[in-house]
Protein backbone atom coordinates (compact mmCIF):
# COMPACT_ATOMS: atom_id res chain seq x y z
CA UNK A 1 0.00 0.00 0.00
CA UNK A 2 1.30 3.61 -0.99
CA UNK A 3 1.34 6.08 1.60
CA UNK A 4 1.33 9.50 0.45
CA UNK A 5 3.44 12.11 1.46
CA UNK A 6 2.57 15.42 3.14
CA UNK A 7 3.94 17.09 0.21
CA UNK A 8 1.57 15.09 -2.43
CA UNK A 9 -1.40 15.43 -0.56
CA UNK A 10 -0.49 19.19 -0.42
CA UNK A 11 -0.19 19.15 -4.18
CA UNK A 12 -2.75 17.22 -4.80
CA UNK A 13 -4.78 19.66 -2.68
CA UNK A 14 -3.62 22.95 -4.77
CA UNK A 15 -4.79 20.54 -8.15
CA UNK A 16 -8.04 19.75 -6.83
CA UNK A 17 -8.69 23.85 -6.10
CA UNK A 18 -7.45 24.53 -9.16
CA UNK A 19 -9.42 22.41 -11.19
CA UNK A 20 -12.43 22.84 -9.74
CA UNK A 21 -12.38 26.62 -9.40
CA UNK A 22 -15.14 28.37 -10.51
CA UNK A 23 -15.21 29.92 -14.02
CA UNK A 24 -17.92 32.64 -15.53
CA UNK A 25 -18.61 34.45 -18.55
CA UNK A 26 -20.01 38.28 -18.15
CA UNK A 27 -20.09 40.77 -21.00
CA UNK A 28 -19.80 44.54 -20.31
CA UNK A 29 -21.42 46.98 -22.91
CA UNK A 30 -19.73 50.16 -23.16
CA UNK A 31 -19.79 53.70 -24.86
CA UNK A 32 -18.23 57.10 -23.83
CA UNK A 33 -18.39 60.31 -25.36
CA UNK A 34 -21.59 60.27 -27.03
CA UNK A 35 -21.82 64.43 -26.52
CA UNK A 36 -25.55 64.33 -26.08
CA UNK A 37 -25.85 63.22 -30.05
CA UNK A 38 -29.19 61.91 -29.76
CA UNK A 39 -29.92 62.04 -33.42
CA UNK A 40 -27.40 60.46 -36.13
CA UNK A 41 -25.29 62.61 -38.06
CA UNK A 42 -24.66 63.14 -41.29
CA UNK A 43 -26.85 65.38 -41.77
CA UNK A 44 -29.41 64.69 -39.10
CA UNK A 45 -32.25 65.83 -41.33
CA UNK A 46 -31.65 62.66 -43.07
CA UNK A 47 -31.85 60.38 -39.74
CA UNK A 48 -34.62 57.73 -40.35
CA UNK A 49 -34.02 54.95 -36.94
CA UNK A 50 -37.77 53.76 -37.67
CA UNK A 51 -36.33 51.86 -40.95
CA UNK A 52 -33.70 50.76 -42.14
CA UNK A 53 -30.42 50.78 -44.82
CA UNK A 54 -31.87 54.21 -46.63
CA UNK A 55 -29.73 56.73 -45.14
CA UNK A 56 -26.36 56.93 -44.35
CA UNK A 57 -26.05 58.53 -40.75
CA UNK A 58 -24.07 57.62 -38.13
CA UNK A 59 -25.17 57.24 -34.46
CA UNK A 60 -28.46 58.11 -32.80
CA UNK A 61 -30.18 56.61 -29.55
CA UNK A 62 -32.81 55.09 -31.24
CA UNK A 63 -30.64 52.94 -32.56
CA UNK A 64 -28.00 52.09 -30.39
CA UNK A 65 -30.96 51.54 -27.70
CA UNK A 66 -32.71 48.94 -30.44
CA UNK A 67 -28.88 46.81 -30.81
CA UNK A 68 -28.37 46.99 -27.06
CA UNK A 69 -31.86 44.99 -26.27
CA UNK A 70 -31.16 42.50 -28.55
CA UNK A 71 -27.45 41.97 -27.91
CA UNK A 72 -27.79 41.95 -24.10
CA UNK A 73 -31.21 39.64 -24.52
CA UNK A 74 -28.50 37.09 -26.59
CA UNK A 75 -25.07 37.62 -24.27
CA UNK A 76 -27.79 37.08 -20.77
CA UNK A 77 -28.07 33.83 -21.80
CA UNK A 78 -24.08 33.01 -21.22
CA UNK A 79 -23.71 35.08 -18.27
CA UNK A 80 -24.03 38.57 -16.10
CA UNK A 81 -24.23 41.40 -18.45
CA UNK A 82 -23.48 45.51 -17.79
CA UNK A 83 -24.23 48.32 -19.81
CA UNK A 84 -21.14 51.06 -18.91
CA UNK A 85 -20.38 54.34 -19.89
CA UNK A 86 -16.72 56.16 -19.26
CA UNK A 87 -18.49 59.94 -19.19
CA UNK A 88 -18.99 63.24 -21.66
CA UNK A 89 -22.64 61.92 -21.92
CA UNK A 90 -23.31 65.91 -22.53
CA UNK A 91 -22.27 69.20 -24.27
CA UNK A 92 -21.67 68.45 -28.44
CA UNK A 93 -25.35 69.28 -29.88
CA UNK A 94 -27.99 71.84 -29.59
CA UNK A 95 -30.08 68.87 -27.23
CA UNK A 96 -27.23 70.25 -24.47
CA UNK A 97 -28.90 73.80 -23.96
CA UNK A 98 -31.92 72.35 -22.37
CA UNK A 99 -29.71 70.63 -19.79
CA UNK A 100 -30.37 73.47 -17.36
CA UNK A 101 -33.96 73.06 -17.22
CA UNK A 102 -33.76 69.12 -18.11
CA UNK A 103 -32.08 65.66 -17.97
CA UNK A 104 -32.28 63.76 -21.25
CA UNK A 105 -29.17 62.11 -21.13
CA UNK A 106 -29.40 60.75 -18.16
CA UNK A 107 -32.80 59.86 -18.46
CA UNK A 108 -32.36 58.17 -21.45
CA UNK A 109 -29.62 56.13 -20.46
CA UNK A 110 -31.95 55.04 -17.61
CA UNK A 111 -34.29 53.62 -19.99
CA UNK A 112 -31.46 51.94 -21.77
CA UNK A 113 -30.49 50.06 -19.22
CA UNK A 114 -27.42 51.37 -18.30
CA UNK A 115 -25.68 50.82 -14.71
CA UNK A 116 -22.93 53.16 -14.26
CA UNK A 117 -21.37 55.91 -15.76
CA UNK A 118 -18.90 58.53 -14.63
CA UNK A 119 -18.00 61.90 -15.38
CA UNK A 120 -16.33 63.85 -17.60
CA UNK A 121 -14.60 67.23 -18.21
CA UNK A 122 -17.84 68.55 -20.55
CA UNK A 123 -20.34 66.92 -17.76
CA UNK A 124 -18.73 70.09 -15.25
CA UNK A 125 -19.74 72.45 -18.24
CA UNK A 126 -22.68 73.81 -16.57
CA UNK A 127 -20.48 74.24 -12.92
CA UNK A 128 -21.56 72.23 -10.09
CA UNK A 129 -24.68 73.36 -9.45
CA UNK A 130 -25.91 73.15 -13.08
CA UNK A 131 -24.82 69.27 -12.97
CA UNK A 132 -26.30 68.78 -9.10
CA UNK A 133 -29.54 70.62 -10.59
CA UNK A 134 -29.46 68.42 -13.70
CA UNK A 135 -29.35 65.28 -11.82
CA UNK A 136 -31.84 66.15 -9.13
CA UNK A 137 -34.49 67.19 -11.93
CA UNK A 138 -33.46 63.83 -13.51
CA UNK A 139 -34.08 61.50 -10.32
CA UNK A 140 -37.27 63.45 -9.91
CA UNK A 141 -38.90 61.79 -13.36
CA UNK A 142 -37.34 58.56 -12.16
CA UNK A 143 -34.33 56.54 -12.09
CA UNK A 144 -30.71 57.24 -13.43
CA UNK A 145 -27.93 55.11 -13.92
CA UNK A 146 -25.17 55.26 -11.19
CA UNK A 147 -23.09 58.23 -11.03
CA UNK A 148 -19.65 57.17 -9.76
CA UNK A 149 -16.29 59.25 -9.31
CA UNK A 150 -13.66 58.86 -7.18
CA UNK A 151 -11.09 61.17 -7.27
CA UNK A 152 -13.23 64.72 -7.00
CA UNK A 153 -12.79 66.58 -4.17
CA UNK A 154 -15.55 68.74 -2.44
CA UNK A 155 -14.44 72.21 -1.28
CA UNK A 156 -14.71 72.36 2.68
CA UNK A 157 -14.75 76.43 2.24
CA UNK A 158 -16.75 77.36 -1.00
CA UNK A 159 -20.05 76.94 -1.35
CA UNK A 160 -20.29 76.49 -4.36
CA UNK A 161 -20.09 72.62 -4.64
CA UNK A 162 -22.46 72.11 -1.90
CA UNK A 163 -25.52 70.86 -3.97
CA UNK A 164 -22.78 68.22 -4.59
CA UNK A 165 -22.26 67.34 -1.46
CA UNK A 166 -25.58 66.68 -0.83
CA UNK A 167 -26.01 64.37 -3.96
CA UNK A 168 -23.03 62.56 -2.33
CA UNK A 169 -24.43 62.48 0.67
CA UNK A 170 -27.37 61.01 -0.19
CA UNK A 171 -25.60 58.26 -2.46
CA UNK A 172 -26.54 59.88 -5.91
CA UNK A 173 -22.98 60.44 -6.82
CA UNK A 174 -20.26 57.70 -4.93
CA UNK A 175 -17.13 57.04 -5.38
CA UNK A 176 -17.99 53.39 -6.97
CA UNK A 177 -21.20 50.92 -6.18
CA UNK A 178 -20.78 47.04 -5.73
CA UNK A 179 -23.30 45.22 -8.27
CA UNK A 180 -24.07 41.48 -7.50
CA UNK A 181 -24.68 39.96 -10.91
CA UNK A 182 -25.64 36.23 -10.50
CA UNK A 183 -23.52 35.24 -7.65
CA UNK A 184 -20.52 37.90 -8.96
CA UNK A 185 -19.79 40.98 -7.58
CA UNK A 186 -18.48 43.92 -9.60
CA UNK A 187 -16.63 46.59 -7.87
CA UNK A 188 -17.03 49.73 -10.38
CA UNK A 189 -15.06 53.24 -9.72
CA UNK A 190 -14.80 56.48 -11.86
CA UNK A 191 -12.27 58.70 -12.47
CA UNK A 192 -11.16 61.58 -14.50
CA UNK A 193 -7.86 62.14 -16.40
CA UNK A 194 -5.21 64.99 -15.45
CA UNK A 195 -5.81 66.12 -19.44
CA UNK A 196 -9.45 66.47 -18.38
CA UNK A 197 -9.12 68.45 -15.49
CA UNK A 198 -6.59 70.64 -16.96
CA UNK A 199 -9.49 71.30 -19.81
CA UNK A 200 -12.43 71.47 -17.37
CA UNK A 201 -12.49 75.31 -16.44
CA UNK A 202 -16.08 75.09 -14.55
CA UNK A 203 -15.73 72.71 -11.76
CA UNK A 204 -14.70 75.00 -9.30
CA UNK A 205 -14.13 74.56 -6.30
CA UNK A 206 -14.90 71.76 -6.92
CA UNK A 207 -11.28 70.00 -7.34
CA UNK A 208 -9.85 66.68 -8.35
CA UNK A 209 -6.94 64.33 -6.54
CA UNK A 210 -4.77 62.55 -9.47
CA UNK A 211 -6.54 59.53 -10.90
CA UNK A 212 -3.74 56.80 -10.32
CA UNK A 213 -3.57 57.88 -6.22
CA UNK A 214 -7.68 57.25 -6.67
CA UNK A 215 -7.55 54.22 -8.21
CA UNK A 216 -4.71 52.64 -5.47
CA UNK A 217 -7.24 54.09 -2.94
CA UNK A 218 -10.51 52.23 -4.41
CA UNK A 219 -9.00 48.91 -5.16
CA UNK A 220 -7.74 48.31 -1.74
CA UNK A 221 -11.07 49.12 -0.27
CA UNK A 222 -13.07 47.17 -2.91
CA UNK A 223 -10.87 44.14 -2.34
CA UNK A 224 -11.43 44.60 1.66
CA UNK A 225 -15.08 44.42 0.41
CA UNK A 226 -14.80 41.26 -1.46
CA UNK A 227 -15.19 41.94 -5.16
CA UNK A 228 -14.48 39.37 -7.72
CA UNK A 229 -13.82 42.63 -10.09
CA UNK A 230 -12.84 45.40 -10.60
CA UNK A 231 -13.93 48.06 -13.22
CA UNK A 232 -12.96 51.43 -13.65
CA UNK A 233 -14.59 53.71 -15.75
CA UNK A 234 -11.86 56.45 -16.67
CA UNK A 235 -12.54 59.69 -18.00
CA UNK A 236 -8.40 59.63 -19.06
CA UNK A 237 -8.24 58.08 -22.20
CA UNK A 238 -5.50 56.37 -24.55
CA UNK A 239 -3.91 57.33 -27.86
CA UNK A 240 -1.51 55.72 -30.18
CA UNK A 241 2.25 56.29 -30.75
CA UNK A 242 3.95 54.81 -33.91
CA UNK A 243 1.96 51.97 -33.41
CA UNK A 244 1.60 51.34 -29.61
CA UNK A 245 -1.63 52.34 -27.38
CA UNK A 246 -0.01 54.94 -24.35
CA UNK A 247 -1.26 57.57 -22.42
CA UNK A 248 -2.81 58.16 -18.92
CA UNK A 249 -5.31 54.80 -19.07
CA UNK A 250 -2.10 53.09 -19.86
CA UNK A 251 0.33 54.77 -17.25
CA UNK A 252 -3.07 53.94 -15.07
CA UNK A 253 -2.98 50.06 -16.12
CA UNK A 254 0.70 49.95 -15.41
CA UNK A 255 0.67 51.51 -11.92
CA UNK A 256 -1.91 50.23 -10.38
CA UNK A 257 -2.32 46.65 -9.81
CA UNK A 258 -5.53 45.01 -9.34
CA UNK A 259 -8.28 46.56 -11.93
CA UNK A 260 -9.32 43.95 -14.17
CA UNK A 261 -10.90 46.32 -17.03
CA UNK A 262 -10.73 49.99 -17.61
CA UNK A 263 -13.66 51.33 -19.31
CA UNK A 264 -11.71 54.14 -21.43
CA UNK A 265 -13.18 57.41 -22.20
CA UNK A 266 -11.69 61.66 -23.14
CA UNK A 267 -9.64 60.74 -26.12
CA UNK A 268 -12.41 59.45 -28.56
CA UNK A 269 -10.34 56.79 -30.24
CA UNK A 270 -11.60 54.01 -31.79
CA UNK A 271 -10.09 50.88 -29.96
CA UNK A 272 -10.77 47.73 -32.85
CA UNK A 273 -8.98 45.15 -29.84
CA UNK A 274 -8.62 45.47 -26.49
CA UNK A 275 -5.51 46.68 -24.82
CA UNK A 276 -4.13 44.30 -22.57
CA UNK A 277 -1.49 45.83 -20.18
CA UNK A 278 -0.34 43.21 -17.85
CA UNK A 279 -3.72 41.74 -15.84
CA UNK A 280 -5.69 44.53 -16.97
CA UNK A 281 -8.26 44.81 -20.45
CA UNK A 282 -8.39 48.35 -21.51
CA UNK A 283 -11.50 49.41 -24.03
CA UNK A 284 -12.44 52.61 -25.50
CA UNK A 285 -15.73 52.73 -28.22
CA UNK A 286 -14.74 56.51 -30.38
CA UNK A 287 -17.31 59.49 -29.87
CA UNK A 288 -19.93 60.60 -30.32
CA UNK A 289 -22.71 57.67 -30.16
CA UNK A 290 -20.76 56.65 -33.32
CA UNK A 291 -19.85 52.67 -32.06
CA UNK A 292 -21.19 50.43 -29.32
CA UNK A 293 -18.42 48.04 -27.58
CA UNK A 294 -19.26 44.61 -26.39
CA UNK A 295 -16.67 42.95 -24.50
CA UNK A 296 -17.08 39.59 -23.53
CA UNK A 297 -14.16 37.43 -20.68
CA UNK A 298 -14.13 34.90 -18.28
CA UNK A 299 -13.34 35.22 -15.29
CA UNK A 300 -11.87 32.27 -12.33
CA UNK A 301 -11.85 32.43 -9.11
CA UNK A 302 -8.60 33.84 -7.96
CA UNK A 303 -7.41 34.73 -11.74
CA UNK A 304 -7.31 37.63 -13.89
CA UNK A 305 -9.85 37.61 -16.48
CA UNK A 306 -9.53 36.89 -19.87
CA UNK A 307 -11.16 38.47 -22.82
CA UNK A 308 -12.91 35.93 -24.63
CA UNK A 309 -14.63 38.15 -27.47
CA UNK A 310 -14.33 41.62 -28.25
CA UNK A 311 -16.88 43.59 -30.83
CA UNK A 312 -17.15 47.29 -31.80
CA UNK A 313 -20.89 47.83 -33.45
CA UNK A 314 -21.52 50.53 -35.37
CA UNK A 315 -24.05 52.23 -35.14
CA UNK A 316 -25.77 52.68 -38.39
CA UNK A 317 -28.85 52.37 -40.45
CA UNK A 318 -28.26 48.83 -40.85
CA UNK A 319 -30.13 48.97 -37.19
Amino acid sequence: MRVLRPLSIFLLFVWAVTVHAKTRTFSIFHTNDWHSRFLGFGPNSEYSPDTANDDDTVGGVARRAALLYKRREIMATKGPVLTLDGGDFMMGSLFHTLNGDEAFELRLMAQMGYDAITLGNHDFEWGPKGLAKMVRRALKEGPIPAIVAANTVLSEKEPGDDDVAILYKNGHISPHIILEREGLRFGIFGLIGAHAVEVTKTAAPLTFIAAKVAAAQQVKLLKKKRVDVIIALSHSGVWQKQGVWAFEDVELAKSVAGIDIIVSGHSHQVVKKPIIVGKTVIVQAGSLGAYLGELTVTHQEGGPVKVQNYELHEINDTI
